[in-house]
């Protein structure tokens, strides 16, 4: 029935059309663009209506012309037509060639000579010559000639010659509805409570909390979907945070908006219009009036008695009266012309004595941006040429696939009386970056398979008017934490002002269209009632941008959540003019009291049902479920393995089978057999994995409690002499990798005792003597889990020794001369010198290096016979496709000396041998007296290279060429991750330590952003801070890095830090679904998807969701059906994260006692947690929700995200009470915390599936 009407008002609407033209004066006949019936590929532009008069037909087309727009037009008679069309030329501001925006009148598919979009900079009318019509009913078509914003006003035929229309202004406005007879007399549209002007999330929220509370409501947006900047229009996400003290309840109809799914310049359905349409349609009290633009107001003496408002597509015009209105236009439309006071600009610091305000007033204002973004194709793309773009070279152009929020313009130009200039400005920024890249760049072979997909003609303003009420808040207000008496909505967001990015104003001076924020902290501070009405128009009130705020202090307050509650409680102060026939300012004054109530109450629905998100929570059960199953098959599989005599694992099922070591049986494999058993086998946990650690210790631990490699065979240390170096690096690891993820879970326990034995032995026996004092190690690995460790550990136990070993370190690095981006390596190749028993020919070498399967090392080979002469008698590659051993003849080669010199691989600049031997001619192996070399990583010394243990390695980074570089795969990012830890410690710890460190921790992370990661945010293995030269492989570790990155962005509010977090998740789906982490190995799969979690739970980018879950099933095939993943003790890792990937499908919940056959799984909404469980058999056991752990474990100030942590998802606080709700049995009860932490008791039924809400 609903089609049928839309199809009857379809029909009624041309047939007015047609009324309207064939009745028009005398032989001239108007069409407006905007109402052609089907507007094919061209869109609406309504943005600029109030400068040029009209709504407009945009073809934007991304550079590929658009399907015509089409309208059937019937003359009132036959003959010869002169021909307008009111269009411009959008790129002549700039003088700029080409006329991109060209487009042709088609009249029954036959085009006019004349090309419109090519003349003048202003809108006008384009004559378009003389058309015969023949007959008295045609087709007209708009047809797009480029696909880059041609534009469409209106098209006039006229048979008088001497006929002109007329140009802008009132005579335009009457030509218009006199041809399209237009009553004169505004329809009608209603008398409601409270007309609300503008449909974003500030609008709708003041709509949907005022027809809640029994107001009539009339929403009027000027566009056809809701949510304004957060619609797929826009695709910004919705920041800030909300249910928050002084009135938590606030929030909730943000939340019923809210699609869940954050980053920008995403899909459009991450926006989810359609829910916000429901929303607002599900209330009986609203009545909705999309694509209608509000452009007059009249007033009867300071109250507005009506508002004016025209229909977009129609231009039809209504009155709307009613006895309260609310601006939440953001520009402060009805405020404007209500006469209400405002201010636009900043003010200059004598009028506001705000110490981040300018010294003088200008109109300077925040921007606008203009997102985008490009998607990955199988064939190659193409994009034409934009002369009339902004013109880019490589060193202006901007490197990317995806513009965010900081593409930015029109910061010092008016946002409103400019606008139209101010989006195509960024438009002409956009397709001639990309222009560029594209065709001319050096790297535009990286681009040959990506299109541009998307870019926003909704430009999403920051700031424009700002209406004045009875406070005007301020920096220091918010900063000061004055106190008001009618404090409600708690803006969180920092003071967060943008500027022109240097960078780009050094090659676009006055032009630019990207930005940089510059962040001031506040603590959460509530915005007082009384800057959301105006002090001057009695009653208007307003919501969202537009509210009483200085420039400085908008800075914080305009981010949508914050907006959205600002209009929850601007609909509840509504309702109380209405009960008590009172205006804004008397709430404040009478009603204060009552407002606080209804603010503690709040207007949000509660998700009772929610049939869909119990679904959602079978299912991450089920896939919860499959894991923990993969994970006991995993713990089973290598106990299957281990040694009978000891019970340790080995190292690894192939070479090093004999050997157990704490770098690789105890760091990597054994913690989470533990974690696996803690979750789902309490008598293994108890058990055998406890013994498992008495062994070791028992047997392993050599000096003092430092481990050591232990052989099976021998029933002793692998090696008679314990070497500090090696010993510190496996123990290092061992606490890093091993522990310190099992302590965070379990809280204390034995392993938390092993841990803190070795760490303190570590420090006991630190070899390396410094200026700083004595530190374990040169290796930037051990010192950044050092770092790592003594940086959670200062908190768990508060022991300020472990701070100022943290301190020493950071001091080392930060302070000192190693500064992991200023650290110069060698410049020449890296050497191994092996010096044989004495001079003989040799006739070939054998090499076995390390990933020798997959890398190509690049080396040569010298002999000498008094290490002063050196003859090269190798030079080349290794074959890149075994690990074992791999022959290179060497003819005529004879010496005392051989010298292997390493300029690293084709993944990396590393050199990394296992195993070498020398053969004579006659065959036989020679025999090698000594191995030095130029350098080595702990503990991978020289002499593993000949002893035998392919399971050893001689390991250096720096080949040949190099300036100073930086490793972000496995060894680099521990550094990287380490010293933003000690950073976000010294914050809270030591104050002026944390100043000293700020600016080198800055350089660190800014050079790793410049030139350490590729276009889609991720970072290499390796790259050189001096030159930006990197390798061409992407490493798993790139999460590792970013937790640095999204550290000190938590402290020092870096917004660029952020972002780079949000970028890099937000292109994974696309850019690397099927990207072969490490070769392909689990390992590298594991790595990186453990990142990925860490910094989701953090930053929810929804996209990230879809490759964490492919990226999850592609790890879990490596698995066999014995349970081993690869046979290595990288299977670990693969449990790791496992574990991992399964408490994020529960939001943390486990059970006790674990049964395969009980699948539970959870979603959050909020701070509800929606549970689904349910099993094959009956059941009874716990369902155990988890704590902040790292609050009351590690009783860290901060939750910070960390390498191997388990992200905290719904936890609950021990003291507080929760309200729990079966839904299966319709029972409520009040729970502690304590009692959630505990486990509930749950009985389940054979096959039956319950539903529970925990708030």
């Amino acid at each position: 029935m609903k089609k049928r009407k839309s199809i009857l008002s379809s029909l009624l609407f041309v047939a007015l059309l047609y009324l309207i033209v064939s009745t028009a004066s005398a032989e001239t006949i108007l069409l407006e663009a905007e109402s052609f019936e089907n507007p094919g590929g061209w869109v609406v532009d309504q943005q600029f209506m109030d400068q040029m008069g009209s709504p407009f037909l945009l073809a934007h087309g991304l550079g590929v012309p658009v399907n015509d727009a089409v309208t059937k037009v019937r003359f009132p008679s036959i003959g010869k037509y002169r021909v307008w069309v009111r269009t411009r030329d959008w790129v002549a501001p700039w003088k700029a060639p080409g006329a991109p925006g060209r487009f042709q009148l088609l009249i029954d598919g036959k085009p006019l000579k004349t090309v419109f979009g090519t003349e003048r900079a202003d809108w006008h009318w384009q004559k378009g010559g003389t058309v015969e019509i023949r007959n008295k009913q045609v087709k007209v078509s708009l047809h797009d000639l480029t696909g880059f914003e041609g534009r469409c006003d209106a098209v006039v035929f006229s048979n008088d010659t001497s006929f002109k229309p007329p140009t802008k202004g009132e005579s335009l406005n009457s030509f218009r509805r006199k041809l399209l007879r237009l009553s004169p007399t505004p329809e009608d549209a209603g008398r409601y409570d409270i007309v609300v002007v503008g449909g974003g999330i500030a609008g709708t929220c003041t709509a949907v909390s005022a027809a809640r509370l029994g107001l009539q409501v009339a929403l009027i947006q000027n566009r056809p979907v809701l949510g304004g900047n957060n619609s797929s229009e826009v695709r910004v996400h919705l920041n800030g945070k909300i249910n928050l003290p002084p009135y938590p309840a606030l929030g909730n109809v943000v939340k019923e908006l809210d699609s869940g799914k954050r980053g920008n310049a995403q899909p459009a359905s991450n926006y989810d219009d359609k829910k916000k349409l429901r929303v607002v349609k599900a209330e009986k009290n609203i009545r909705l009036f999309l694509n209608t633009h509000a452009c007059k107001v009249e007033k009867k003496g300071s109250r507005i008695t009506a508002v004016f408002a025209k229909n977009i597509i129609t231009g039809k015009e209504m009155r709307f009266t009613a006895p309260l209105f609310a601006d939440c236009t953001g520009d402060g439309t009805i405020g404007f012309l209500a006469g209400a006071d405002y201010r636009m600009g900043r003010e200059g610091r004598a009028q506001t004595q705000e110490s981040l305000a300018p010294e003088e007033p200008d109109k300077m204002t925040m921007g606008a941006s203009v997102q985008w973004y490009t998607e990955k194709t199988d064939e190659f793309s193409t994009f034409p040429d934009c002369p009339w773009a902004l013109q880019f070279n490589e060193e202006s152009c901007q490197r990317l696939t995806r513009g965010d929020w900081d593409w930015e313009t029109g910061l010092n130009r008016d946002q409103i009386t400019e606008f139209e200039s101010i989006r195509d400005h960024a438009l002409r920024a956009v397709y001639g970056n990309w222009a560029f890249l594209k065709n001319s760049s050096r790297d535009k072979v990286k681009y040959e398979k990506l299109k541009l997909s998307w870019v926003a003609y909704i430009a999403g303003k920051r700031e424009s008017r700002r209406l004045l009420g009875d406070v005007i808040l301020q920096q220091q207000d918010i900063q000061e934490k004055k106190e008001f008496p009618d404090a409600f909505v708690t803006t969180t967001w920092t003071i967060d002002l943008h500027y022109p990015a240097p960078e780009n104003t050094k090659h676009f001076p006055g032009r630019e269209f990207r930005t940089i924020a510059k962040h001031a902290r506040i603590d959460p501070y509530p915005i007082p009632y009384r800057c959301f009405y105006s002090r001057n128009i009695n009653n208007l009130m307003m919501a969202g941008r537009c509210i009483s705020v200085t420039h400085v202090a908008l800075g914080t307050v305009r981010v949508m959540r914050t907006c959205g509650m600002m209009g929850e409680v601007v609909g509840m102060a509504a309702s109380l003019c209405k009960k008590y026939d009172t205006d804004p300012r008397g709430v404040y004054q009478k009603h204060l009291d009552e407002l606080k109530l209804l603010a503690k109450s709040g207007v949000g629905k509660s998700d009772i049902a929610g049939d869909d998100a119990f679904k959602q929570a079978m299912e991450n059960g089920r896939l919860a479920n499959e894991g923990f199953i993969r994970c006991r098959n995993f713990v089973k599989g290598w106990l299957n393995h281990a040694d009978p005599a000891t019970g340790l694992i080995p190292r690894n099922l192939n070479r090093n089978k004999d050997i157990w070591n704490a770098q690789d049986s105890a760091a990597d494999n054994y913690p989470f057999m533990v974690l696996t058993a803690a979750i789902t086998d309490r008598p293994m946990f108890d058990g055998r994995m406890l013994d498992m650690l008495r062994t070791e210790t028992k047997l392993t631990s050599r000096i003092g409690n430092l481990p050591d490699t232990y052989s099976f065979p021998k029933k002793n240390f692998q090696s008679a002499q314990p070497d500090i170096g090696r010993i510190i690096f496996g123990s290092s690891e061992y606490i890093k990798d091993g522990l310190l993820p099992l302590t965070e879970w379990l809280g204390p326990s034995p392993w938390c005792d092993r841990m803190i034995g070795i760490l303190d032995d570590i420090w006991q026996h630190a070899p390396v003597d410094t200026k700083y004092g004595k530190i374990p190690s040169t290796s930037q690995e051990v010192n950044g889990e050092m770092l790592q460790a003594l940086s959670r550990i200062y908190w768990m136990t508060g022991d300020k020794k472990y701070l100022e070993w943290a301190v020493r370190l950071g001091d080392y690095y930060l302070l000192g001369e190693h500064h992991p981006t200023r650290v110069v390596s060698p410049t020449k190749g890296q050497w191994l010198l092996l010096e044989l028993t004495e001079p003989q020919q040799i006739a070939r070498a054998e090499i076995a290096w390390i990933y020798g399967d997959r890398r190509s090392y690049v080396f040569n080979i010298e002999t000498s016979g008094d290490k002063r002469t050196w003859k090269k008698v190798f030079d080349g590659k290794s074959g890149g496709k075994s690990a074992a051993m791999e022959s290179y003849g060497l003819p005529e080669a004879s010496g005392r000396y051989v010298r292997v010199n390493g300029f690293g691989n084709n993944e990396n600049d590393w050199t990394n041998i296992a195993e070498i031997a020398f053969y004579g001619a006659a065959g036989h192996k020679l025999k090698i007296k000594s191995a030095t070399a130029s350098g080595h990583q702990v503990p991978n010394k020289p002499a593993n290279t000949v002893d035998g243990d392919m399971g050893t390695r001689w390991s250096v980074g720096g080949a040949g060429g190099g300036g100073p570089r930086l490793r972000l795969d496995d060894h680099g990012c521990e550094i990287v991750s380490g010293l933003c830890e000690l950073y976000a410690t010294v914050n809270f710890a030591a104050p002026d330590k944390k100043k000293a460190y700020e600016k080198p921790i800055h350089e660190m992370l800014d050079r790793i952003l410049e030139m350490g990661r590729d276009g889609h945010g991720l970072f290499y293995n390796w790259f050189d801070a001096a030159t930006g030269a990197h390798d061409n492989g992407r490493t798993d570790n790139w999460g590792y890095n970013l937790n640095g990155v999204y550290t000190v962005y938590l402290i020092d509010k870096t917004q660029a830090y952020r972002q780079a977090v949000l970028y890099a998740l937000g292109n994974l789906t696309q850019y690397y679904s099927d990207y072969k982490w490490e070769g392909g190995g689990a390992d590298g799969y594991a790595d990186s998807i453990e990142g990925a979690i860490n910094l989701y739970n953090r930053e929810p980018v929804r996209s990230a969701e879809k490759w964490l879950d492919y990226s999850t099933r592609l790890m879990w095939k490596i698995q066999k059906p014995d349970g081993i993943v690869e046979g290595w003790h990288g299977d670990g890792n693969f449990a790791r994260t496992t574990i991992m990937y399964c408490l994020w499908k529960t939001k943390g919940l486990t059970i006790r006692p674990w049964r395969k056959d009980v699948i539970f799984g959870a979603v959050q909404d909020g701070d509800t947690l929606k549970i689904s469980i349910r099993a094959q058999k009956d059941w009874q056991g716990r369902l155990i929700f988890d704590i902040p752990r790292h609050k009351i474990f590690m009783r860290m100030p901060l939750d910070w995200p960390r390498i191997n942590q388990f992200p905290e998802w719904f936890t609950v606080e021990v003291d507080k009470s929760y309200v729990g709700h079966d839904l299966t049995s319709d029972s409520k009860t009040t729970l502690t915390g304590k009692q959630l932490y505990e486990g509930v008791i749950i009985h389940l039924k054979a096959g039956t599936e319950r539903h529970m809400l925990v708030k």
